[in-house]
């Protein structure tokens, strides 16, 4: 069968998508969030809490303990980029540990060219790499 003529207008060449938050990074601010998730994916446990004590409540299993798992799991095999991109993008599981899965996604990446802005109140601004669905406070 014969398909539709393939029509081009002049002005589509010209027209550039991006999403609403990003901007492009700049040299210094590419700079910094490479050095920090370099240092991320060679020691993450640096920046992540500890849990010392009990507290289970009863029969329910602790959500704290469950996010805690999913994060050792994500960090034992942050080196799989597959597995982290399947990971940050599945629908079910704990936010956190998408994000941090995002995290160690973008680390692998060579180059930093586009960037999301947070701006918070109580947290002033700040730049981050948007990857998966992770939420914005958990990425930045």
């Amino acid at each position: 069968m014969a398909r539709a003529p393939q029509v081009e207008f002049p002005g589509k060449k010209r027209q550039r998508v991006r999403m609403r938050g990003t901007k492009h990074a700049n040299e210094d601010t590419a700079k910094r969030l490479r050095r920090n998730l370099d240092r991320l994916l060679e020691d993450p446990e640096r920046a992540l809490p500890t849990l010392s004590g009990n507290i289970r409540r009863g029969w329910r299993r602790d959500p704290i303990e469950r996010t805690m798992r999913e994060i050792d799991q994500v960090v034992q095999r942050r080196g799989d980029t597959t597995w982290l991109k399947k990971r940050m993008l599945a629908r079910r599981g704990d936010h956190i540990a998408k994000a941090l899965a995002g995290s160690f996604h973008a680390a692998h990446d060579v180059e930093i060219s586009t960037v999301g802005k947070y701006q918070n109140s109580a947290f002033g601004t700040g730049s981050y790499i948007r990857r998966g669905d992770g939420k914005q406070a958990y990425l930045a």
